[in-house]
Parts: C-alpha cells; structure tokens; sequence
C-alpha cells in the first residue's frame, strides 16, 4: 500500500509540474498589428528646446502610413514621410523613414507588453546588446505616451500627447 501511494504521489507531482512549466512557457503572444494602432491620430512631442515634432499617423493594411514634421523656432528642420509594416516572420514592424534632409532610416519596433515597446535600428536586431541607438516607451493613457531614446548610452525623454 505505501509503495502504490508513494507512485500515485510521484505521478502527481510530476503533473503538476508539467502544468506549471506549460502555463510558464505559454504566455499569451501580443497582437503586435493591435497594438500599433494606439499610434493612430496626431501626436506631438518636444524633442528638445524649442524643437516639436509632429506627426499624423493613418491606417494602412496592416501598417501605418505617417506624414512627420520637425520644426526648431517656426522654422521647418526635417520633414519627410514614414511607412511601418508588419513583418510577420519577426513579429515585429518594420519602419522606413525618407526625408528631404536625410537619407533613408530602417528601423523595428515591438510591443512586449500591451502598454510597453521597444525599437531599434534593423540592422542592430541580430546584436541588440550592441544597438548604438535605441528606445523604449509606454503608454500612459491613450493619449499620452513617454518614448525614451537612447543613444550611446545617453537617455533622452519625450512626452507625446495626442493633438487628435
């Protein structure tokens, strides 16, 4: 009798055990095409003294298509357009950023929690340790999010608020 409630013992602490790895290992993937959508609208945010950079971001597909401005004392210092698609394989969206004062940036960006994102430069995701450029931010309510970007290791923090 104690060796069949030692084995029925075992049997059940190795299921439970099983269980638990399983619901560890089974986190819920994040609808990154969803999630992105919070970007939607007009946004603006001061990036440094006297420099405010707007954007108008509209749906398109699965991606975002966002006309961008960025103007220091009235005048214009950057102005350019900005296409972000999901790229499926990754799970993370690609962004290209072309402007007249600039040649062509490729970025990616991800969400790792419905509120929290990350971004870097495409050609860094293969040794993000080593990104020379790269940032993070969360929503704070719908219309107010904190981006923080970090270059070299220096953080630079901006507030965005929704203009509509």
């Amino acid at each position: 009798m104690k060796k069949f409630c030692l084995q029925t013992l075992m049997v059940v602490f190795l299921i439970f055990c099983a269980n638990v790895l399983q619901a560890q290992n089974s986190q819920t993937k994040l609808n990154q095409v969803e999630l992105m959508k919070q970007f939607l609208g007009t946004w603006q945010g001061e990036t440094s003294k006297d420099t405010i950079f707007s954007y108008d971001a509209k749906p398109m597909g699965s991606g975002l298509d966002i006309n961008y401005k960025i103007v220091t004392k009235g005048k214009i210092l950057q102005e350019g357009r900005i296409l972000m698609g999901y790229y499926r394989s990754i799970d993370k969206y690609v962004l290209a950023k072309i402007s007249k004062q600039t040649s062509m940036v490729l970025n990616v960006y991800w969400f790792t929690t419905d509120k929290i994102w990350n971004s870097m430069k495409y050609d860094d995701l293969s040794n993000p340790d080593k990104a020379s450029w790269k940032n993070t931010g969360e929503f704070k309510t719908p219309d107010l999010y904190l981006e923080t970007h970090t270059i070299n290791n220096k953080p630079n923090i901006i507030a965005w608020t929704r203009v509509k």
